[in-house]
């Protein structure tokens, strides 16, 4: 009797540990082939070689990467200075992207949606922001009006900058992602 329990028992924590485990890796992703370069990270690993779990959690989230030649993903939680990404503080967003026929940035929700706002501007393009006369741009974030290339932060929560690629003329995939390369986020100051 106490064998055939502890087989049952066996059977049970392993089913457990194996749908668990499952559950964690489809619903969070894999950390597997993730390229960071300060705050901004990619996943690399999706787009070149989509496995089991990679597709499970593209099926959840509903995002399907893009090949390397198509578009390249850089994500940013934090500042320069790693500090979280908040919606009660001020930031600027300068400096390069690379090389590549069109960009866009945009703020997503701890879920991963785009967030809205009452002036219905979600980010920018490389095609529509206003640049200096050497060419450079900046974005700044926070929650007054500001001149120049402004987004509108309407809340508390943390945020996440995404970067989008299109057809980056650095293939590769990590020389496209040099630090030099992707623009700074610095923290200006909080309320």
């Amino acid at each position: 009797m106490s064998r055939a329990f502890f087989v049952f028992l066996s059977m049970v924590a392993s089913l457990v540990l194996g749908l668990g485990s499952t559950y964690l890796l489809a619903d969070r992703g894999l950390e597997f082939g993730v390229v960071r370069s300060g705050p901004w990270v990619a996943n690399l690993r999706a787009a070149n070689d989509p496995d089991p779990y990679v597709r499970a959690h593209s099926a959840k989230t509903g995002e399907i990467a893009l090949a390397l030649a198509e578009g390249i993903r850089l994500k940013a939680t934090a500042s320069d200075d790693g500090r979280p990404l908040v919606g009660n503080c001020s930031y600027i967003i300068a400096g390069n992207t690379p090389q590549s026929r069109f960009w866009t940035i945009f703020l997503e929700s701890k879920d991963g949606v785009t967030i809205e706002n009452d002036i219905h501007r979600n980010g920018f393009t490389s095609s529509e922001i206003l640049r200096d006369e050497t060419g450079r741009w900046s974005i700044f974030l926070n929650q007054a009006m500001t001149a120049g290339n402004w987004q509108p932060l309407i809340s508390s929560d943390n945020f996440s900058l995404v970067l989008n690629l299109y057809e980056p003329t650095i293939l590769g995939g990590t020389s496209a992602i040099q630090r030099d390369r992707l623009p700074y986020i610095k923290r200006i100051k909080c309320n």
